[in-house]
């Protein structure tokens, strides 16, 4: 078995509260085993990929996208310097493999193509471990991925904080503790929520009722009014939650589950299950809609907190809900594109640098096929390209059209490595000789001194 250091333990003592009128103590223990961090799991070899930046969801139309990659080891793993890659397909096609540029050692530069509005792209990333296992993230790619797509504008079509009544509904079976709108009256001592979320006042909460706003022996749905989503690409539904059932007598085993139905409520898909192990707070939470259902103009949204088997204490939240559609308007102008090669081969990481003189620039970096492309206002510009190991190159009076585009291909010169010339090592040589004479000369007077002789 993995030596992984000597346990410790701690538990706690939780949860207060009066049934009825009388007064009951109730003790819930929760035991927590702590490994000594310091002791690697011995036998384990493996890597883990981190993004300082965070993982770009949302692109910018006709841009490449580049963000930080890290790789390391867990346990006794130890990457390959140089061997992550990203894997990317634009609107379904095959995969396209691409070694990441390497700063220090498996620290990497990822690179996302310029895509045009109407375009996704999905991606994973892999790396070698030292036993020349390859990992990936996500861990099941390809069929998992990250996902991205252009956008231009974020429009909020439905936003509700429950100040006002916009149409919601609640239905379902529990015995008690169906979904109320309300200022929370429960004050947060029995693991209600003692505020809303967004500071408006108002929220849904399950019996808004102190000492007793749980709820009991079934389900409560609260379900939205019907919302139009037919004449937009994608929408995300944003919600707070609060959600605990860590009490009673069957805590930790109860769930919280969201749906979405694109046919006015006549079926639903589940979007989200939050759950069993639950804690006080709220918390942001968020969906596609097309990831489940496509859209139409019958979209509702269901909440759904239940309270089944042994008995426990449920209580639960809503607020702050919104949906966003995500817009994406072609740039006017149009695109310089091309391929940077060598004369024979393509040149990835090249920088691209468009700019009229009048406030109008653009920028990109190639791809491993060394081609790249930037939308431009209409104008007339001057483009460089520059890379460490070539040649700086500028092309001049690149006229960009509307609604076109204009291919600048590039060859760049290798820059070469300086070898002395023989008059240069001719130099050289001479102050090697002239150094190690000065030295011997340094020497032999230090031992002069040292035995006292004046000679």
């Amino acid at each position: 078995m993995p030596e992984i250091g000597r346990a410790n333990q701690d538990s706690k003592e939780d949860n207060l509260y009066r049934i009825n009128e009388d007064c009951m103590r109730w003790c819930y223990y929760e035991l927590n085993l702590f490994g000594d961090p310091t002791i690697a799991i011995k036998g384990v070899r493996a890597v883990t990929f981190d993004y300082p930046g965070g993982i770009p969801e949302i692109l910018t139309p006709g841009q490449a996208t580049s963000f930080e990659v890290v790789v390391s080891g867990v346990g006794e793993g130890i990457p390959v310097s140089g061997s992550g890659q990203i894997h990317y397909s634009i609107d379904g096609a095959p995969f396209v493999d691409e070694s990441m540029s390497e700063g220090p050692p498996n620290h990497y530069e990822a690179i996302l193509p310029a895509l045009d509005c109407g375009s996704n792209i999905q991606f994973y990333f892999t790396a070698e471990e030292d036993s020349g296992k390859t990992f990936s993230d996500p861990r099941g790619a390809p069929d998992e991925t990250y996902g991205a797509f252009p956008v231009t504008d974020i429009v909020v079509v439905f936003d509700d904080n429950f100040e006002t009544n916009q149409g919601w509904t609640v239905s379902g079976d529990a015995s008690d503790g169906q979904w109320e709108r309300a200022i929370p009256a429960g004050g947060g001592d029995r693991g209600d929520p003692p505020t809303d979320y967004d500071g408006s006042g108002m929220c849904y909460v399950t019996d808004n009722e102190d000492d007793n706003s749980d709820v009991d022996d079934g389900y409560t749905y609260l379900t939205s009014p019907t919302i139009d989503l037919s004449q937009v690409e994608d929408a995300q539904v944003n919600y707070a939650l609060w959600y605990t059932n860590n009490a009673g007598d069957n805590p930790h085993n109860d769930l919280f589950k969201t749906y979405v139905s694109n046919n006015n409520g006549a079926s639903w898909v589940l979007a989200e299950t939050i759950g069993p192990a639950t804690s006080s707070g709220w918390v942001e939470h968020s969906f596609s809609v097309t990831d489940y259902v496509t859209l139409t103009d019958q979209i509702r949204v269901r909440f759904e907190a239940s309270d089944l088997g042994g008995g426990s204490i449920v209580e639960a939240g809503i607020d702050a809900v919104s949906i966003e559609v995500f817009e994406c308007n072609p740039a006017s102008g149009g695109i310089v594109a091309g391929t940077v090669t060598d004369g024979s081969q393509p040149i990835a990481g090249v920088q691209v640098f468009a700019d009229d003189g009048s406030g109008n620039t653009g920028s990109d970096v190639t791809l491993g096929n060394g081609t790249y492309s930037i939308n431009l206002p209409a104008s007339t510009y001057e483009v460089s390209f520059s890379h460490a190991n070539y040649r700086d190159t500028t092309i001049t009076d690149v006229v960009v059209t509307e609604g076109e585009t204009t291919t600048v291909d590039v060859v760049m010169e290798e820059l070469p490595v300086d070898i002395p010339t023989l008059s240069e090592w001719g130099l050289i040589i001479l102050a090697l000789l002239l150094l190690a004479a000065g030295t011997a000369a340094v020497v032999r007077k230090s031992r002069v001194v040292s035995a006292g002789r004046v000679d």
